[in-house]
């Protein structure tokens, strides 16, 4: 069994609620009776009649919070998004991503591409404007913010003793996710032969290269 194949069968055990995934995709469900989507459309309804603040830096707060609320209602309070999922006591000690080599090679290897985009109107190359190369985008960002918190949870788990399962697996399904998306965006881009190929491929490479370590970072390995 290979590792995505075990990371869906664990994500079947924890049984996340499908609208969940609406949190970090780039294209959600857009139903109005879903608790992402729904809230997203009440927010935009109150801002067009002036009874709601514009988006604002504690936006995300919001949304988390809401969230939680949302996880409640169901009967999963302290499930994915549990404002407590990191200790009190580790909050001051954790380590920047620079601390975790594959956050290092995330972050460095989504700037690339971001570069790559920034130059891609003067160059006259159509990818940025894509699907796949919005996907491109979007979940590069997501696979670094993503790996990111799977290693803190595993540097919690080494350090405090503290897990929080179904987050832990519910992250690994999102990082699965989100590396296989790149890797089709990638390779549906190198052969469009818009933009530049040889770039495109060493991106692609490097991130296969580095599966391992992002999949199999240190910390509980019997979830």
């Amino acid at each position: 069994m290979d590792i995505k194949e075990k990371i869906k069968n664990k994500k079947t055990r924890v049984n996340p609620p499908k609208w969940l995934d609406c949190s970090w995709r780039r294209v959600p469900c857009g139903r109005p009776d879903c608790p992402i989507c729904g809230y997203f459309f009440q927010k935009q309804a109150r801002l067009k009649t002036g009874q709601g603040q514009a988006f604002s830096a504690s936006f995300l707060n919001e949304l988390r919070e809401h969230l939680w609320v949302a996880l409640a209602k169901n009967g999963q309070k302290n499930k994915f998004f549990d404002p407590d999922i990191v200790l009190p006591a580790a909050i001051k000690k954790i380590p920047p991503p620079a601390h975790f080599p594959a956050c290092s090679f995330l972050r460095n290897w989504r700037n690339d591409l971001f570069r790559l985009a920034d130059t891609a109107d003067e160059n006259w190359e159509a990818w940025p404007l894509l699907d796949q190369g919005q996907d491109l985008l979007w979940y590069a960002n997501t696979l670094f913010a993503k790996t990111y918190h799977q290693a803190v949870n595993r540097w919690c788990y080494r350090n405090f003793h503290y897990l929080n399962e179904e987050d832990f697996v519910y992250t690994d399904y999102v990082i699965s996710e989100a590396y296989e998306i790149l890797l089709a965006s990638l390779a549906t881009i190198i052969d469009l032969e818009s933009g530049p190929k040889n770039k495109f491929k060493l991106a692609f490479v490097m991130l296969t290269s580095w599966r391992e370590e992002i999949f199999s970072g240190p910390g509980p390995t019997s979830l």
